[in-house]
């Protein structure tokens, strides 16, 4: 006949494994899955490290306005317009592979920022250059030298509807990068968050140190663009939508335009 104390140690020695277990699954659970349930789309945001790391010939990333592609599919074939200017050379591809591409292809001012600005020949110098490719340069519009490129709407008509099949999503920055940056004596970023979106006026306020008397450049609401200087590296969320409050509807939909763009 069984003794009752030894049933009852192995009933405590199975309900110990099962809790056990229990505790594990929890555990795996929570490290695998609830980040998921947190941020279900974690896997498809790339900071700019990450994007650095697909540099190979079938694994070619970049980032262009803050949207990552892979353009493994599409980069290594030869798409200028221009005898003797190729498209694909090796030097050229190994030095652009894994980076941030915005100023290879600048917005158009006139299509980026419609009703705000309607000269062609306006464009935004750069704070922190970082072109090292010149002939990669996609400027569209009238100041293209390219007959392609010319054409007024290059950039949504070709350009974007081609990128649209390679983009794998946004780009993102933390909260203390975007401070840093906006801190940072050398980079002096004038840029915050506004909707859960970071917007970039750098250009946008260095060109205007450059050509201080030349009112052109100065297209955005200048409560705005004071804001992101005031508070750059912030989020301005509230602060900026009660300026937008302010705005009449024409002024709102060019200025808001132009942000996003």
């Amino acid at each position: 006949m069984k003794r009752p104390d030894v049933q009852i140690a192995w009933r405590e020695k199975v309900a110990i494994c099962w809790l056990i277990l229990l505790l594990n699954g929890i555990i795996v659970f929570y490290i695998v899955e609830f980040g998921r349930l947190l941020c279900p789309n974690f896997d498809k945001a790339w900071s700019l490290d990450e994007v650095a790391q697909h540099q190979g010939n079938s694994d070619y990333w970049v980032t262009i306005q803050g949207v990552v592609y892979d353009v493994s599919d599409f980069v290594f074939g030869d798409h200028s317009d221009i005898i003797g200017e190729a498209s694909n050379g090796a030097d050229t591809l190994s030095a652009l592979a894994g980076q941030d591409l915005t100023q290879y292809f600048p917005v158009p001012l006139t299509l980026g920022c419609a009703g705000l600005v309607s000269d062609d020949t306006v464009t935004l110098s750069y704070k922190n250059d970082t072109i090292t490719q010149v002939l990669a340069v996609h400027t569209s519009g009238q100041a293209s030298s390219s007959k392609a490129l010319a054409q007024k709407n290059w950039y949504t008509n070709n350009f974007l509807a081609t990128m649209k099949q390679f983009k794998k999503g946004p780009l993102v920055y933390s909260k203390s990068v975007i401070s840093a940056y906006a801190a940072d004596t050398n980079i002096a970023k004038i840029w915050a968050v506004w909707e859960g979106e970071l917007y970039d006026l750098t250009d946008y306020v260095y060109t205007q140190t450059v050509y201080p008397t030349e009112t052109s450049f100065a297209f955005l609401n200048s409560d705005i663009s004071d804001l992101f200087k005031q508070r750059s590296g912030q989020d301005i969320t509230t602060p900026l939508n009660k300026v937008l409050a302010t705005l009449d509807a024409t002024t709102l939909a060019q200025n808001t335009a132009c942000l996003k763009n």
